[in-house]
């Protein structure tokens, strides 16, 4: 019976997880996963009956993990004024998209990758930009934005938008323009003073 927080599974789920994104859900084997597990072929299949099975689970420990980093963020921004704390999530994204290890969104990649052989990647994918553009929208309404869920549809945009712009140039600076273009949105005067200094 597979224990759910087993150190095994865990361990399985952060090197596939890991390979995934760095080679490409295609180009990765179970061998692959198991050798870098430092587990048998048998243990992975122990854990999760199929490749598709693994994918989905370290996709939905990529969600949680992002859900959970992010709403520490936000916390950590509770002093700012409400247009300004919306528009540091870009600030969180420059930061995240400056490692060296980032390749894109790792939902879309997979998404992507997987479109020919099954939906269910797809739909866990767009789970995840669901959860950020509910997370955008509590956020604008705080800002006393007219329109919160509309603010927020606009948001998500530009953020994928701007996640595709920085990984094809290879610049995270994508996050700090696309910043520039949401805090005009809000049309506060804090948020044109912020502005004035990019």
């Amino acid at each position: 019976m597979k224990i759910a927080k087993s150190p095994t599974r865990v361990r399985i789920l952060k090197s596939a997880s890991l390979l995934f994104y760095r080679k490409g859900v295609r180009a990765v084997s179970m061998d692959d996963v198991a050798e870098a597990a430092n587990v048998t072929k048998m243990t992975v299949y122990q854990h999760f009956r199929s490749k598709e099975a693994l994918l989905l689970d370290t996709l939905r420990a990529r969600h949680v993990e992002r859900q959970t980093r992010l709403a520490k963020y936000i916390a950590s921004t509770a002093h700012l004024p409400p247009a300004q704390r919306l528009g540091s999530i870009f600030d969180w994204l420059y930061e995240l998209w400056s490692h060296s290890d980032w390749r894109g969104c790792p939902f879309v990649n997979a998404a992507t990758e997987m479109a020919s052989q099954t939906d269910a990647v797809r739909k866990l994918a767009l789970e995840s930009k669901v959860a950020l553009r509910n997370l955008l929208q509590e956020l604008a309404k705080d800002t006393g934005i007219d329109d919160p869920a509309r603010t927020a549809d606009a948001l998500l945009l530009l953020i994928e938008g701007a996640t595709t712009i920085a990984m094809l140039e290879q610049d995270a600076k994508a996050a700090l323009r696309a910043k520039a273009v949401a805090l005009s949105m809000f049309r506060a005067p804090e948020t044109q003073k912020d502005m004035a200094t990019m």
